[in-house]
């Protein structure tokens, strides 16, 4: 699975590990929680169905034929029949599987302007209600107060990567889509690891993944400091300017 373009990912981090998680300790909670948080919550950051995939599929033209010896053929349509297809790892893969999540913001999200050999990318108005609202949706679910942290996109996939950690946007399927979905499903690195419904489409997440020890629910990962790694203060998002010139010397 390949990023858009260029961009920053954004995570929401509760206030008391702030430090931590710029000092590079990324925290992995198994996907088995996000399904029971789900179920508690009903509704909001999380998916009941984490680790599944389900698609169904329009039977319109459906019948059944029947025989009967030399009697004419009778045929019986069928009407509002669905054919449903499941993809899904285990329960116990779920509890083994710890996931990271991140917001991820390719440039095309922000309002840009080329000045000279540097793009200079700002939150636009748009941009900006997306994440409050995400991040008031997310306080008020865990009622925990949490800081906007800020990274760069290459300085995370870096470190990641030296890690030897699986990493990837998250797929927002239609379950009622089976034409496009079919072609993500094709791809070699398919897993439902990195699907979800696309009623949660507006988190925009990336999603890192490990491997838990038996027995444990979480674990903290040392990555690596994140060098670029900010705390935007979220009544001045209007204010935070984005330089890109890397990007436009790799362009021209």
């Amino acid at each position: 699975m390949e990023l858009e373009d260029y961009g920053v990912f954004i995570k929401l981090v509760e206030e008391e590990y702030v430090e931590d998680t710029l000092n590079g300790n990324l925290h992995f909670s198994s996907l088995k929680s996000f399904t029971e948080l789900e179920e508690k919550q009903a509704g909001g950051i999380a998916d009941k169905n984490e680790g599944v995939m389900n698609i169904s599929i329009p039977m319109a033209n459906a019948f059944i034929r029947l025989r009967s010896g030399n009697r004419e053929n009778e045929v019986m349509p069928l009407h509002d029949i669905k054919a449903r297809i499941n993809f899904s790892i285990t329960e116990e893969q779920k509890k083994s599987t710890g996931i990271c999540c991140f917001m991820y913001l390719p440039l095309s999200k922000f309002d840009c302007k080329k000045e000279e050999n540097i793009i200079k990318a700002s939150f636009g108005k748009k941009l900006r209600e997306h994440i409050l609202n995400f991040l008031n949706s997310t306080e008020d679910e865990e009622g925990k107060k949490c800081e906007i942290m800020m990274v760069d996109s290459v300085d995370l996939i870096e470190l990641l990567t030296n890690n030897k950690l699986a990493y990837g946007p998250v797929y927002y399927y239609d379950n009622y889509n089976f034409d496009k979905t079919i072609d993500f499903i094709n791809t070699k690195n398919f897993s439902p690891v990195f699907c979800k419904s696309s009623i949660f489409s507006n988190q925009l997440e990336f999603r890192v993944v490990t491997k838990l020890p038996d027995g444990k629910e979480s674990i903290n990962l040392s990555i690596g400091h994140l060098n670029s790694g900010v705390i935007l203060d979220r009544d001045r998002l209007k204010d935070y300017e984005i330089g890109f010139g890397s990007i436009v010397n790799n362009r021209n």
